[in-house]
């Protein structure tokens, strides 16, 4: 957390005197916070977050999400590309309880006839494959080869 106060610091241009200050916490503590001699206790934290009201809380306690409540949080697709459309996402805190779609526990007659039809037809084209032959290596490089008879 000592870093996340030290981004604080460097976000807001404050000095240690000056963030001491607006947190009414005493300078030799913000001192032993910056240092890493002390951690934060929960007074120490919630004074923060009252002076530093745009802070996001998951981001002082744990590191995640984005700086401030204000941020988006960026996400990415498979080949590190940001996704831009908000309708392509939803983050969790996003959801709640209440506004979630209900999700059906079981599929409808009609696409449990189609699934089924379409297993079997991918079943019929796999071919049967047998084991012909397992090699197991060992790390003093020597080998086994078992085969079917």
């Amino acid at each position: 957390m000592k870093e996340r106060i030290r981004v604080i610091l460097e976000k807001e241009n404050l000095t240690a005197k000056q963030f001491a200050a607006l947190t009414d916490m005493q300078v030799s503590n913000v001192s032993h916070l910056l240092s890493g001699r002390s951690n934060p206790s929960l007074d120490s934290t919630q004074k923060i977050l009252t002076a530093f009201p745009s802070l996001n809380p998951e981001w002082l306690l744990f590191g995640k999400q984005p700086m401030y409540k204000h941020e988006k949080l960026v996400q990415y697709d498979l080949f590190g590309q940001p996704i831009e459309n908000e309708a392509n996402f939803q983050t969790s805190a996003s959801l709640s309880p209440v506004t979630m779609p209900e999700i059906e526990s079981k599929p409808s007659v009609n696409q449990q006839i189609v699934h089924d039809v379409v297993v079997k037809e991918v079943v019929k084209e796999m071919p049967a494959k047998k084991i012909q032959r397992i090699v197991v290596y060992y790390t003093d490089n020597t080998f086994e080869e078992f085969s079917t008879k």
